[in-house]
């Protein structure tokens, strides 16, 4: 048991209780009596998906009470251990009245305690804006800025050959036909779900003026390795450009693009001219891991063209913004964009 926050008495805590090989864990609030004083616990049963988006502060505390799937109520008469050094807990069947609910926006920020947060990242960078800028924008940035962190963070997990991380994004790799939009998603959602939170890069804030700022936050090492990856492609954008085009004209020509990476019934001269196009289209993408991902790819020449096309459209979109001069480094950025 950990009382997360604390007054004279615990008003919020959290059990666990042994399942298997995991663990349940049931967040209880106080529920004071007609004087103030507590009465008893009301509690919830949360999965360990919510209870991380707690913890993270996706989610604030009356959401695990309202509106967490897979939620289960309990009371408690006290919070104090039993002779057995058990809390009891009786299932609670009706629907919660909005007096045996947390308040809104009560995050895991307000605790009195340390329990649960992780050692945060050590890496921060600050890009400025300029410009004009709707909502629309910032989304769409941060998602395929994302992407490229989660590509280039996956790709170092490859160093653990066994792992279940390892494993995941060769699963990742693998798994996905890369015949449409919601492939490709899938394909950077799977690899940015193996990263672990305290890891994953976020948004720590934005000070929207002309100019103004956005800061973002991961692995020190990983945001350098997307900064480098949008410099290169800012100096180098004509010829990978020219590889893209001649790459994507192939397979449209070829009827390549709607089919999926596990087809295998292309001719021999197609896979060649296909694997050939590919090759210099990756090769001139600035991405790490190249050796990697063909060990894991092997003889798949479509899912390598579609993977080299997916990671073209995300840095093309993110260093455009570099390019029109809406985005910059908080150190100056040098480039020659078209």
């Amino acid at each position: 048991m950990e009382h997360l926050f604390e007054t004279d008495i615990p008003v919020v805590s959290l059990f666990k209780k042994k399942a298997g090989k995991g663990e349940q864990h049931f967040i209880a609030c106080s529920i004071p009596d007609e004087n103030g004083e507590v009465d008893h616990y009301f509690a919830v049963f949360v999965g360990r998906k919510h209870l991380i988006r707690y913890f993270s502060e996706q989610c604030d505390l009356r959401y695990l009470f309202a509106f967490a799937s897979g939620r289960k109520y309990y009371e408690a008469k006290t919070i104090k251990p039993d002779a057995k050094g058990k809390v009891v807990l009786t299932e609670f069947l009706q629907a919660p009245s909005e007096s045996q609910l947390p308040d809104s926006r009560f995050f895991a920020s307000f605790h009195t305690s340390e329990y649960g947060f992780e050692a945060g990242m050590e890496g921060e960078q600050r890009l400025l804006i300029d410009g004009n800028w709707n909502m629309q924008d910032f989304g769409a940035f941060y998602q395929k800025f994302s992407d490229i962190y989660s590509y280039e963070q996956a790709i170092e997990y490859l160093d653990d050959g066994g792992s279940s991380r390892a494993q995941r994004v060769e699963k990742a790799f693998l798994s996905k036909p890369f015949k449409g939009g919601s492939s490709y998603m899938g394909f950077f959602n799977d690899l940015f779900d193996v990263i672990p939170h305290r890891e994953r890069p976020s948004l720590e804030g934005i000070e929207y003026h002309s100019p103004g700022y956005v800061d973002l936050s991961g692995r020190d090492q990983i945001l350098n390795s997307v900064e480098r990856n949008i410099k290169l492609f800012l100096k180098n954008d004509e010829s990978i450009q020219v590889a893209h085009d001649n790459l994507r004209g192939f397979m449209s020509k070829s009827k390549l693009l709607r089919i999926t990476g596990r087809s295998p019934d292309i001719s021999p001269k197609v896979a060649e001219e296909l694997t050939e196009l590919s090759d210099v289209l990756y090769d001139l993408l600035p991405v790490g891991g190249k050796d990697k991902v063909a060990l894991i790819i092997g003889k798949k020449p479509i899912v390598k063209a579609k993977i080299a096309l997916a990671l073209f459209r995300r840095l093309k979109y993110t260093a455009l913004f570099f390019a029109q001069g809406r985005l910059t480094y908080a150190e100056s950025m040098e480039s020659s964009p078209n």
